[in-house]
């Protein structure tokens, strides 16, 4: 019995030894919490209104981290939030600040975490950050802005814009005072003539729908700013000067694609490489997309392993996008503009000239097409029988089978865009009797008893001017078959104009559009 009472004695003193050791003994480096602030994330900031600012804190270490303080530092004012803590294992904690600077200029926000060493750390030597940011006069910005539903693109365009007031689906106006993401997509409905839904929800308004296509279960509107998803809802992302914006309809890891050509203006004939690639949101990183249909008018083309397709195309003014599968894998890209053109050459002097079809619209005025050429301040002429000599104005259309007379200081070759959508009527002018100014329409020349059809009982004396003689070209008569200079099947050729005498009145028609 006495054995068994020393036995128990002793034992109880291990024990108490034991735990006294433990107790003892220095907690591990990574049994301690390590608080590090590892981004300050800012957008665009103004002077005169709040901006927001928002600290990441990340947790290293496996023990957890109890409630500590957070504090701002920037040009003289110190602003401070409370974080509940961060639990083992847990998600790097978003602190939210909102600084209002005074004047526009350069400063440096920094942000200390844990200074009041609330939480015992690892290392106490990591707990400050800081960046350099940029402020700039509030004032109108002009933004690219594009809209992509689910199977078309719904708007494209450019806006400008300083604030916004948003209304949501309970009719509740909300003033955002600066241009924002979500004031782009508002910009862009008041342009485009589209609608959408915003409702208060998730803290920030949530756009629900746009242009009638709503979401559904996962799959919704989304928006990204210069190809970033961001993490802070559209009315709160800070826009600035020539940035782009992309709503789009769509679902998580749906990748959005970018096309980009390595030339946008080229002559007839040559080729040019349309690359295809898309913004991996888990990767941070753009790659080839192998199998995109590239679309370039009513003509399609395929994208091989590298995303690249070779294209060759006629004269006219093109755009081009790209699409693959559907709006749950990828997001249509942005559309590019391609001008393969005819070389137009102008001369010294006086020019006497005319366009082979019609222009693309936004290219087609003579301000537009001759914007370039050095007229030493002469105007540019047109004729007729009824109105005599009219000098064209700078918002006048040039069209097809209009004669027009322009000088040059020098010779010049243009780049015009053809319109590439097709005509359902060739072009027409009315001739009076008299001599009439008049143009050329085709691509290729055409003997002028061919290409004058239309006014075949009319139409009895054709002249040219040759720019580069400053001189006029022998006269074609009408059913003169002497196979000499004046014989009728005399071509016409691309890019000039003609003085055509007229017997009567006529309508002169295209033969090609």
């Amino acid at each position: 019995m006495k054995g068994n009472r020393r036995v128990r004695a002793l034992g109880a003193v291990l024990v108490v030894l034991l735990v006294a050791t433990l107790w003892a003994a220095p907690v591990s480096a990574q049994e301690l919490p390590d608080l590090v602030p590892t981004q300050i994330i800012t957008t665009t900031m103004y002077s005169g209104v709040a901006n927001p600012i928002k600290a990441v804190v990340a947790k290293n270490g496996t023990g957890d981290a109890e409630a500590f303080s957070v504090k701002l530092e920037v040009d003289g004012e110190t602003f401070t939030q409370s974080v509940a803590g961060i639990a083992a294992g847990g998600w790097p904690s978003y602190v939210n600040f909102s600084w209002t600077p005074a004047a526009a200029g350069s400063y440096t926000l920094k942000v200390i975490v844990d200074p009041d060493n609330e939480v015992i750390e690892s290392d106490e030597t990591n707990n400050e950050t800081t960046t350099s940011v940029d402020v700039i006069e509030l004032a109108p910005v002009t933004v690219d802005v594009r809209v992509e539903g689910q199977t078309s693109t719904i708007w494209s365009g450019q806006v400008t814009f300083v604030d916004s007031t948003i209304v949501d689906s309970e009719g509740n106006s909300h003033s955002l005072d600066r241009p924002t993401a979500l004031g782009a997509l508002d910009a862009a409905a008041s342009d485009g003539g589209f609608s959408y839904v915003a409702i208060p929800d998730y803290g920030p308004l949530y756009i629900t729908e746009v242009a009638g296509e709503a979401r559904a279960g996962g799959d919704g509107w989304s928006y990204r700013v210069d190809w970033i998803s961001p993490d802070v809802g559209a009315g709160d992302y800070v826009l600035g000067p020539s940035q782009s914006v992309l709503w789009y309809y769509g679902v998580w890891g749906a990748k959005p694609m970018r096309l980009t050509v390595d030339s946008d203006v080229l002559e007839q004939g040559q080729t040019f490489t349309a690359t295809v690639d898309a913004y991996d949101d888990m990767t941070s990183a753009w790659g080839p997309v192998e199998g995109a249909t590239l679309y370039v008018d009513s003509l399609n083309y395929t994208t091989d392993a590298s995303g690249q397709a070779i294209v060759s195309l006629s004269a006219g003014y093109y755009t081009l996008y790209a699409g693959k599968e559907t709006y749950a894998t990828y997001t249509r890209s942005n559309r590019v503009n391609v001008n393969v053109y005819m070389p137009f050459t102008l001369y010294t002097g006086w020019n006497f000239v005319s366009v082979p079809k019609k222009l693309a619209p936004g290219f087609d005025t003579a301000e537009q097409f001759f914007g370039e050429v050095d007229t030493a301040g002469h105007s540019i002429f047109q004729y007729s029988p009824a109105s005599d000599w009219t000098a064209m104005s700078a918002s006048d259309v040039v069209s097809p089978l209009d004669g027009i007379w322009v000088f040059s200081t020098s010779q010049q070759t243009l780049q015009p865009h053809f319109d590439t959508m097709p005509r359902r009527v060739p072009p027409t002018k009315q001739l009076g009797a008299g001599w009439n100014a008049i143009g050329f329409a085709n691509l290729s020349p055409m003997a002028a008893n061919s290409a004058l059809t239309s006014v075949e009982s009319k139409w009895s004396t054709l002249i040219g001017f040759d720019a580069q003689t400053q001189s006029y070209e022998p006269s074609v008569i009408n059913n003169d078959h002497g196979g000499g200079d004046h014989d009728e099947s005399t071509a016409m050729d691309i890019w000039k104009g003609y003085w055509l005498y007229m017997n009567g009145s006529g309508e002169l028609a295209a033969l090609s559009p």
